[in-house]
Parts: C-alpha cells; structure tokens; sequence
C-alpha cells in the first residue's frame, strides 16, 4: 500500500511491464494518483472535494487494456474488479448472468472488505480505515464498453439502459449497504475499456507514400472523438463524464520483440526459467521470433498471442526437458513445429 505517492512513481513501475502505450500509462498513472488526493481531501474536508477522475481507454485487443489497470492496482496493493459492460441490467432485471450497478459495487466493496481482513482483524481500529484506502483507491473497470451502444440488436433502448446503470455508478448517490455500513458508488474509482473495431474500421483509410525504391501503402486511422461516440449511440450525459479518451497504439513489431523477451514477465520468460532450473540456458533463433511475432499478428490477438504460440508448441520440448545434456540450447521453427538445436559457443 502507498499511501503517498506521484503519477511518475506509478508511470515508472507500469514501465517495467509494458512497451509503449506512453500516453496511456500517464492517463492511469493520473487516476491513482486523483484517487489518492480525493482520499486525503475527504479526510481532510469530510467530504470529496475533487472530483472523480474517469477515463476511457480504446484499442485494439491485445494493446494491454486490462492489463495496464491490473498492473497499476499491484503497484498500490488495491483491489481491481472487472466487468463485462454488456452484463450490466437495470436494477430489477433478472436475466441470467446479469448484474446491475448496486451488485457491481457491493462486490467489489466486499472484495476491500476481505483484502482487509488479510491485514487486520475486523475489531481493529485500523480495518475500516484500510477498508476505506482499498474502497477509494481501487479500480472497477467497466470492459467492453464499446459493446452498449446497440448491442447488435437494431434498438439502441436496451443499451441506453445498462449506460443509465453505468452513469449512476460514476456519478455517485448510488448507495450500497455492506457489512451494516453504507456507501456511496461516489467513492469508487472506475475505468472504462473498449476496442471500438467497428468504428475504427470505418475510420480507416489507405495513404500511399514514396518510399526508397517503390510506392508503400499503410493503413492510416485517425484519431476517435467523443462527438463520433455519440454518434454511435452513446448519451451525451455519460460522455460527458469521461475526463479523459486516451487510445492505445496497435503494437509495432519492435514492441511486440520487447514483450516477448525483455521486459519484467515477459511472454517468454516462463520457459527460460524451466530450463534455468534444469542448468540449461535457452534462446530463440530469430526465425522463431519472427514466426511468433507473425502469428500473434495473424490471430489479431496482440501480445497474448506471443504466450499462446509457445503454449501450443512446447509440449514435447518440456517433455524432453529433464534429460537435455547441452548447458546452452536454442529453440528454432521448421515447418511450425519448435526443436531444440545445440548451441555452437
């Protein structure tokens, strides 16, 4: 728990985990560190004096949304609870699988209240207030977000409705009794994610540049306003409580090199760990981190393609893992299929 602390201090902890997304992790950054100065006013005014930071973070799948929140979360020990927006029902609504805003907030309140208990007995004078910490400085994060427009069904009332149920939670005077105490969904930090592909495939266009021998094509998108998200089928009122629309770069094949063998957690670093406990190093051939790369793109999965290509492929190489001789390896790719081949030193 950090109780005080500077956007850059959590910048620079996201940066040990994720390549790029400069603007996106300052957005984050932001939201725990206002969360943190909304806690110290409340105390210090008895009220919420500043106003709760809401962003919206859009891009494509496997940018590093999610991930991106869940890391911030660990760098404050606070509780992160997730989504699916589409889920959300009008409070009175039934249907199964649904959830309305109060249920959202009382769970992720009993979430504080049990990650409390980690630390303190209930009877404690510090629980609550570590109770308050996780409530204020947490995040629920609202996914899918770009799914309640329309909900593909022609009308956009079903979806107005869950964005009503979204509004009360953000704006607050939502109120949600647990453990014999009430609170106000004021108080709960919230995110919200999308990936918008069908607008973003609507704003794409083809520009054709001179490069050094021939004539390149790349696909330009340009950038997503709040006035295209109306026009999409989202109320005014909840746009109008996004403070901030930050969008996620689709990932370069330099970045996608980064996640897969340099930074903290790393795609591949499970395995270079399994072969360090059996004495032996490993490396990948370059034709191997090509062809992940070039996977990871085909699926349009983004990183966590780069995991799913090695869990798919490594199974007899773990198999053999125990009886390899060699201390230096490499795993290389023919015909889709990993091998280890003996290092030459």
């Amino acid at each position: 728990m950090n109780s005080s602390f500077k956007p850059s201090d959590v910048k620079a902890y996201l940066d040990r985990f994720i390549v790029g997304q400069e603007e996106a992790k300052k957005a984050v950054s932001n939201v725990l560190y206002n969360s943190q100065l909304r806690l110290r006013a409340k105390e210090h005014f008895g009220y919420h004096q500043l106003d709760k930071l809401v962003i919206l973070l859009a891009g494509e799948t496997g940018t590093g949304k999610t991930y991106m929140i869940t890391k911030a979360a660990e760098f404050n020990n606070s509780v992160v609870k997730i989504v699916d927006s589409t889920s959300l029902m009008k409070t009175g609504y039934s249907g199964e699988g649904s959830l309305n805003a109060s249920t959202v907030a009382k769970e992720y309140i009993t979430a504080c209240y049990d990650k409390a208990k980690e630390k303190y007995e209930e009877t404690s004078d510090l629980f609550q207030e570590l109770v308050d910490f996780y409530i204020n400085t947490g995040f629920v994060v609202f996914d899918e977000f770009d799914k309640i427009s329309d909900m593909g069904n022609g009308s956009d009332a079903f979806g107005y409705a869950i964005q009503d149920n979204l509004l009360k939670f953000i704006e607050g005077g939502l109120k949600v009794t647990v453990h014999d105490k009430k609170y106000d969904t004021l108080e709960i930090p919230c995110v919200l994610l999308g990936a918008f592909s069908a607008l973003y495939d609507k704003k794409k266009e083809v520009k054709t540049t001179i490069g050094f021998s021939k004539y390149e094509e790349k696909e330009v998108v340009a950038k997503l306003t709040k006035t295209e998200l109306g026009e999409a089928g989202f109320k005014k009122e909840l746009l109008a409580r996004i403070g901030t629309l930050v969008e996620l770069n689709p990932l370069t094949d330099t970045e996608f090199r980064d996640i897969l063998l340099n930074v903290q957690q790393c795609a591949f670093n499970q395995y270079r760990s399994m072969f360090n406990l059996h004495g032996v190093n490993v490396t990948l051939s370059e034709k191997t981190i090509e062809s992940a790369i070039k996977s990871s793109r085909d699926e349009k999965i983004g990183a966590r393609g780069l995991k799913g290509f090695f869990i798919s492929r490594m199974s007899d190489i773990i198999y053999d893992l125990p009886d390899i001789e060699d201390a230096d390896v490499e795993i290389d790719i023919e015909d889709d299929k990993l091998k280890l081949v003996r290092k030459i030193l």
